[in-house]
């Protein structure tokens, strides 16, 4: 009982840092990283404007390097090494297929069933990724899923399969 008081005490402690990592609570909805990377492909395509890769993929660098201290810190406060309420490794992952990704809806899609199927199945080398003994695993683990999902979805655009 006492760790979980001590942990209680510690996420309301830091209260802004889970409210990152949960993406504002949606960690805690069923299907927690399907819902982020939703999320994520509606805040992208919200926010698209002319020219938008010269001022996207700064702010993409800076989110990404906050997030990855937020998740560090936020996976060394519980016992498991990939909770699944933390979601801010799903969204900028996603956020990252779809920023360099085709802007048209049917790849944009593509680019999510791809992302979600790469981190659902952690397919190849990406469980080896997230078993290594860093917080960071991870992250890096959904960063690659991304580079997946962005060659492949590529390659449909290439192949003209939508």
């Amino acid at each position: 009982m006492a760790h979980r008081t001590t942990s209680t005490r510690r996420l309301r402690q830091f209260s802004g840092v889970m409210l990152w990592a949960t993406c504002g609570g949606l960690g805690y909805l069923p299907a927690p990283g399907t819902v982020a990377s939703i999320a994520a492909l509606i805040v992208r395509l919200w926010s698209v404007a002319p020219g938008y890769l010269l001022y996207e993929l700064p702010i993409v660098m800076v989110v990404y390097a906050f997030s990855f201290y937020v998740s560090y810190w936020a996976v060394k406060q519980g016992p498991e090494k990939d909770p699944s309420y933390i979601v801010i490794d799903e969204f900028m992952a996603q956020w990252t297929v779809s920023l360099l990704v085709p802007l048209a809806l049917p790849y944009q899609v593509a680019g999510l069933i791809v992302f979600r199927f790469f981190d659902i199945s952690k397919y190849g080398f990406l469980s080896d990724v997230e078993q290594l003994p860093t917080p960071h695993a991870v992250m890096l683990a959904h960063l690659l899923a991304a580079v997946w999902a962005i060659g492949i979805t590529w390659g449909i655009y290439f192949s003209g399969l939508l």
